[in-house]
């Protein structure tokens, strides 16, 4: 697979979109706003951020809250492909 990141839906409602996001070794994904929890399943998360998060660092298994109205952008810091369980509320 050479895609940078992808992700594979798990369930999507009217309320909510669950899925696994994967990126590759070194890489970002685009772009994210909105209301969003994040799990890192496998690796080492670099969340950055336009607002009171700047920066900051995930390890396995650490849960991460960002609000709505936050534009936000993920690197995969890791050696391996990073997994990521994310829930999107919409």
């Amino acid at each position: 697979m050479n895609r940078l990141f992808y992700k594979e839906i798990i369930e999507e409602t009217d309320k909510l979109e669950i899925y696994y996001f994967f990126i590759h070794s070194g890489n970002f994904s685009d772009d994210f706003e909105g209301d969003y929890k994040i799990i890192v399943l496998d690796g080492l998360l670099r969340v950055m951020s336009n607002g009171k998060k700047n920066e900051s660092f995930y390890s396995q298994n650490n849960v991460i809250e960002i609000g709505c109205g936050e534009i936000f952008k993920l690197q995969n810091i890791s050696t391996n492909v990073m997994k990521l369980l994310i829930i999107k509320c919409k």
